[in-house]
């Protein structure tokens, strides 16, 4: 009878240790799903600020072909 006893509280105790390895296992992946959310947000932000950077960068670089042709034209009347 002590042999079933143990058996039972041992059966008991695994069944619990499972139990809390699939909670824990299961708030592992709602972490690592938040972060991979946060990793592809902060891509996205990225790439949009990378887009803003390009723009402003071809945007100055008209800007000094401008002034160039601008100052060309200058030194041409005078």
């Amino acid at each position: 009878m002590a042999d079933a006893i143990n058996l039972y509280e041992e059966e008991c105790y695994r069944i619990r240790q499972r139990e809390e390895n699939a909670q824990i296992l299961d708030e592992l992946e709602k972490q690592s799903f938040k972060q991979n959310v946060q990793i592809v947000q902060s891509m996205a932000e990225t790439a949009a600020l990378s887009e803003q950077l390009a723009n402003a960068n071809r945007q100055l670089d008209d800007m000094k072909k401008k002034l160039a042709k601008l100052k060309k034209e200058d030194t041409k009347r005078r």
